[in-house]
């Protein structure tokens, strides 16, 4: 199979969106860190989220 399917079911009907701020790495951070701890929720926010839209199995790039 050549393109962009599903690990899981093999289905090409997959949602492609960004990752965006993690409010539960941005809070655990502060927790941890301080005020500074903040930016651990922006870590990993710029990678893709593939979903199928068949079995709705994620996976990320």
């Amino acid at each position: 199979m050549e393109g962009l399917f599903c690990p899981k079911c093999h289905s090409r009907d997959i949602h492609i969106d960004k990752k965006g701020y993690s409010l539960t790495k941005g809070v655990v951070g502060t927790l941890v860190l301080g005020p500074v701890g903040l930016i651990a929720g922006k870590h990993k926010s710029n990678k893709l989220r593939y979903t199928c839209r068949q079995c709705g199995h994620q996976w990320h790039d």
